[in-house]
């Protein structure tokens, strides 16, 4: 599934409880990435949400993951990194 804005990935999170992971963009319209984690986590605390953004300083990714992230990607995206994380939180 792929959603434009936050709201979207809201609206979708919602309606497929089921989802078993989440990439979200920072930098999104209408919901910023770091309010739609925000917004997760009061849902499901543990379901794995990646973010990947152009952000790339460790202030940016401290951020992140302190928001509620579980992961952290810069873009561009390091394909073998993308898939590592991926399977370590999929298996």
């Amino acid at each position: 599934m792929e959603a434009k804005n936050g709201l979207k990935v809201l609206e979708l999170f919602s309606q497929h409880p089921d989802i078993d992971l989440i990439v979200l963009d920072i930098f999104m319209p209408e919901l910023d990435g770091i309010e739609t984690v925000k917004r997760i986590r009061e849902i499901n605390k543990t379901l794995p949400v990646i973010a990947q953004t152009a952000f790339v300083t460790k202030v940016d990714e401290e951020r992140c993951l302190s928001a509620g992230f579980s992961a952290y990607l810069a873009k561009p995206i390091d394909l073998n990194l993308f898939y590592d994380t991926l399977w370590h939180f999929l298996g």
